[in-house]
């Protein structure tokens, strides 16, 4: 006996999420609904500040999905695709606010620096602050201070510096904009190998010249567990942000929203 043939499109049909039900400080089930007899399954997208952190896999009827791992007091939205072949989108996003108070901004931290050598560094920072659009470096060694422009790659931002000098500790601190959110709880520090002018060569860098060699430096400072973690490469574009439960920019989550 030959399968039963699909329903028909219907172009009239009516695609549109509903309101969020089940809603508390972690959890939600987002709900969805539609005229046409031919869509089988539907397919969310999560978003919360303008930013899609999430797609599910389609969902069949009665196209409602649990979520967990959300975070309290915060406002999401989502939005669905009736599938097959993607008939139509909700013309619309629905949004739901979980319970409870929502945890405060941040941390906002400098990260260990990169790509050091002889005469430049890649300066890096991260918060987990959905608000902050740039970040400020600013620069010390010995009583000289520079304040760097904002970068503006959202949550991790790098700055590339040349023309340092060779065998020198720099230490750096970050504020993260607008100006009302955070700066950097530490400083960050690190030395450009090589030895710096006027100290003999074998000296290693930091030896006052005329003097003898010195014991090898002890291991660098580790900075504190933030919850931010340097990736695999050399370079600080990979570095990635873990951000509570979802994904960020740059980021990557612990545990899944979606179940």
């Amino acid at each position: 006996m030959p399968p039963p043939a699909a329903a028909e499109h219907d172009p009239d049909a009516t695609y549109t999420c509903l309101a969020a039900t089940n809603v508390t400080d972690t959890s939600a089930t987002l709900n969805a609904g539609t005229t046409d007899p031919s869509v089988t399954s539907a397919t969310y997208s999560l978003i919360i500040e303008l930013d899609a952190i999430a797609t599910q896999m389609p969902v069949p009827a009665p196209y409602s999905l649990d979520l967990t791992n959300l975070t309290p007091g915060t406002t999401y939205g989502y939005s669905v695709v009736f599938n097959p072949g993607g008939h139509a989108q909700s013309n619309e996003t629905c949004n739901f606010t979980t319970s409870g108070v929502a945890p405060p901004p941040g941390p906002y931290v400098c990260l260990v620096a990169t790509n050091v050598t002889d005469t430049s560094a890649t300066l890096n920072a991260g918060t987990t602050d959905r608000r902050v659009t740039s970040a400020t470096f600013t620069l010390a060694v010995s009583d000289t201070v520079q304040t760097f422009m904002p970068v503006t790659t959202p949550y991790l931002f790098s700055l590339d510096l040349t023309g340092l000098t060779p065998g020198t500790t720099y230490r750096y601190t970050v504020v993260f904009n607008p100006g009302e959110n955070a700066q950097s709880n530490e400083t960050c520090t690190f030395t450009t190998p090589g030895n710096p002018p006027g100290n003999p060569p074998g000296n290693p860098p930091g030896t006052p010249p005329g003097n003898p060699p010195a014991s090898p430096p002890a291991n660098p400072p580790r900075l504190p567990d933030t919850g931010f973690e340097p990736a695999t490469g050399a370079t600080a574009g990979l570095l990635l942000l873990t951000i509570g439960a979802v994904v960020a920019a740059a980021g990557r989550r612990r545990k899944p929203i979606f179940e």
